[in-house]
């Protein structure tokens, strides 16, 4: 509901204002990119057991993406380079989306994680420190 507000509050500005959440855009999905990909990296080392979706035999391409994505949204933040935010403009709805996420966060911290609510019992062997990477000894 917030994208879509602030979607339409901007198309309400303007074409200029549009093209600002339009670049902003373009960094948050570089990040996103970027941060699952890692993600990913770090789950298939600590779970190797685990049963995926899919199954790669090498994680280089994946983790390439992830560096090449993460290199495209640290060019944005630097200016003078062609794919650098705005100045001001960008860079204050940068600050305004990690002002929400940091509210987020803190206001969240202490709850139950989305893992839990959805592996239920599941997510307590993934948590305990007595995992294996065995898979026959988990179960």
């Amino acid at each position: 509901m917030l994208v879509l507000a602030l979607v339409l509050g901007m198309g309400w500005l303007g074409k200029g204002a549009l093209v600002y959440f339009l670049d902003m855009g373009g960094f948050l999905v570089a990040l996103a990119w970027s941060f699952s990909t890692f993600c990913l990296l770090k789950i298939r080392r600590k779970y190797p057991y685990l049963d995926g979706g899919f199954k790669n035999k090498h994680l280089f391409f994946p983790t390439f993406g992830g560096v090449i994505a993460l290199g495209v949204a640290g060019l944005t933040l630097i200016p003078g380079t062609p794919v650098s935010l705005v100045w001001p403009y960008e860079y204050i709805i940068l600050a305004i989306w990690c002002g929400f996420g940091l509210v987020s966060y803190f206001t969240q911290k202490g709850e139950q994680s989305v893992s839990e609510e959805f592996m239920g019992a599941d997510s307590q062997l993934l948590n305990s420190k007595n995992v294996s990477s065995n898979p026959k000894e988990v179960l």
